[in-house]
């Protein structure tokens, strides 16, 4: 008891005003107070009944709490416990609290009250690494010999990416955190320092209230499971189970009425998280992005907020670096596309100029062609020859200057010459009927007087 008081005065000494006044009111109780059986969430920085890793959002914040483990339904014993919480207060993790032990045997009256301090501190965060070390259950009073919960715990954080979170956390304790029963009056002095290990992970469920947290832990005597629920941006409802491989000791008791040591306890609980308002955030702001602060040699008190500035900067610059390679990915699209546009455009410029010197070659081949016409109208048989021949020149493909000449050579009774200019007409246009009608004629050996003109 000596003891436990001297480390209780320690406490006060190096605290701030805020340590200062918890341990005032601490002392006050002191005389009267017990300490229980560990109820989940209660401590500072708690997974569910072990310490864990404190996150960062939480860094100079309040909270205030309530919960239970409820034992059995039937006779409705449970453990309620209410606390509060200094997180990041001048360096420390400061918790109080104070709850009502579960009954040890069926139709018990309702045990003692009591209240208890906790205080841990990190004593290293650097690299992604963070040690803790603490006293839990400080100065407490007993019906049984109980050790104190010295321990010490090492975490890490890790951002799987936006929406997944994940942190685990390994450590040995003593005390309740060695052996804790259900069994306020059992000892625990007997028990050796105890190994337990925990873990939580956010996933992107209710993302816009802070996300969904799974939580597990095993604490060196079973496995506890649970989740913290956000309800809005202060409150949060915690939810899980304790001694979760004993489940079907819930709601029973022991072949002597007396309490399960190990039973399974269902937890539900409700915490509010309260901004310090003297906190003064850190003024100068990160410049660079790729500058990264080394503080090797700053004080510990200000790694998690830094740490988690850092975490958002990352997030920023990987998002700036997706939009950029977006960006060269369309501007690149872009250019191919106007590449394709300035070929079709070289295309249809292209097309345009040939249709304008076809049109123009058409034009002067129809110029002679007009004036064969004249010509084989006035019987100038030669002449008029003479001006398809040059429309042939100019338009070599032109079905009905090789229609004209052949009536022309018809004119003359060359009747081979005219059919072989008629076949070639013909064959540069199979729709070409009058054509068709006079080689038929002639191959028929029939008077035709419409000559294809």
């Amino acid at each position: 008891m000596i003891l436990a008081r001297l480390l209780a005065i320690h406490i006060i000494l190096i605290g701030n005003n805020m340590i200062k006044k918890a341990g005032i009111i601490f002392l006050l109780f002191s005389t009267i107070s017990f300490c229980n059986t560990r109820v989940a969430f209660s401590r500072p920085s708690s997974i569910i009944r072990t310490p864990g890793l404190l996150h960062n959002n939480l860094t100079n914040k309040y909270v205030i709490g309530f919960g239970a483990e409820l034992l059995s339904f039937s006779d409705l014993n449970y453990s309620p416990a209410v606390y509060f919480h200094g997180l990041n207060v001048g360096g420390f993790n400061i918790g109080l609290s104070y709850n009502t032990h579960a009954a040890i045997t069926p139709g018990a009256p309702i045990a003692e009250s009591n209240f208890g301090i906790h205080v841990d501190k990190t004593v290293l965060n650097r690299d992604n690494m963070i040690v803790n070390v603490g006293v839990h259950d400080v100065v407490y009073e007993a019906n049984a010999d109980h050790r104190l919960s010295l321990f010490a715990t090492f975490s890490q954080f890790f951002s799987l990416n936006p929406q997944y979170d994940i942190s685990y956390n390994i450590g040995f304790g003593t005390g309740y955190l060695s052996y804790d029963s259900h069994d306020y009056s059992e000892s625990n002095i007997g028990s050796p320092a105890n190994f337990f290990i925990s873990t939580k992970i956010k996933v992107p469920v209710l993302e816009s209230l802070g996300g969904l947290k799974i939580l597990a832990e095993y604490d060196g005597w079973g496995l506890n499971v649970g989740a913290q629920i956000p309800l809005n941006q202060s409150w949060l409802m915690n939810v899980g189970m304790t001694h979760f491989e004993k489940i079907h000791k819930i709601n029973d008791w022991q072949s002597d009425n007396s309490v399960y040591p190990d039973a399974a306890a269902i937890v539900l609980g409700f915490q509010m998280q309260i901004p310090n308002p003297n906190y003064n955030a850190i003024k100068n702001p990160i410049i660079g992005w790729d500058e990264k602060p080394d503080y090797s040699n700053q004080n510990t008190n200000n790694d998690s907020l830094i740490s988690h500035a850092n975490k958002i900067i990352s997030i920023l610059e990987d998002s700036l670096r997706i939009k950029e390679s977006e960006y060269k990915t369309l501007e690149n699209l872009n250019q191919s596309l106007q590449h394709k546009i300035n070929v079709l455009a070289d295309s249809i410029d292209g097309m345009t100029l040939v249709n304008t010197i076809v049109q123009q070659k058409l034009n002067k081949a129809m110029k002679h062609l007009s004036q064969s016409l004249e010509l084989y109208y006035s019987k100038q048989y030669l002449d008029a020859l003479s001006e398809v021949d040059k429309a042939l020149e100019i338009y070599p493909d032109l079905a009905i200057s090789y229609a004209r000449k052949g009536s022309i050579y018809y004119k003359m009774e060359d009747i081979n010459k005219a059919t072989i200019n008629w076949n070639i007409a013909l064959r540069l246009d199979p729709e070409f009927s009058a054509v068709r009608n006079i080689l038929l004629s002639v191959k028929n050996k029939k008077e035709n007087n419409k000559l294809p003109e």
